[in-house]
């Protein structure tokens, strides 16, 4: 009985070696940014991120800090080819007014998609 329990016992150690180091970094991996959900009662954060690029007339990447940049999609607007660079320059200008800064409310989070809403001249409207 001791035979096989020194023989089975290595490999148990190194199970559990492996699963620690895979969950580590499993976990390492997920996102570290706090879902909001939204509910009438409550407050809910806005926080500040700074405007990348704006990379078509309904999409631009936001970025905070040095790692940290999300893509950004105008969900229920359609732009026609013809009227695509006046909706990027109409989009250009507002983000330049709001000091290349937009306010972003997290609401949930959808797969590898965040439900978000967009504030442009934060502070600057009555």
């Amino acid at each position: 009985m001791k035979n096989q329990l020194s023989k089975i016992l290595p490999a148990f150690v190194a199970l559990g070696i492996l699963s620690f180091a895979a969950l580590s970094l499993w976990q390492s991996r997920q996102t570290k940014d706090k879902v909001i959900m939204a509910q009438p009662q409550k407050l809910l954060l806005t926080e500040i991120w700074q405007v990348k690029s704006v990379d078509s007339p309904t999409q631009f990447t936001i970025k905070k800090g040095w790692f940290n940049t999300r893509e950004i999609r105008v969900c229920g607007v359609a732009v026609s080819e013809q009227n695509s660079q006046a909706a990027i320059n109409d989009l250009n200008k507002l983000i330049t007014e709001s000091e290349g800064e937009v306010g972003i409310v997290f609401l949930a989070k959808d797969g590898n998609q965040w439900i978000t809403e967009v504030y442009a001249n934060l502070g600057k409207l009555p």
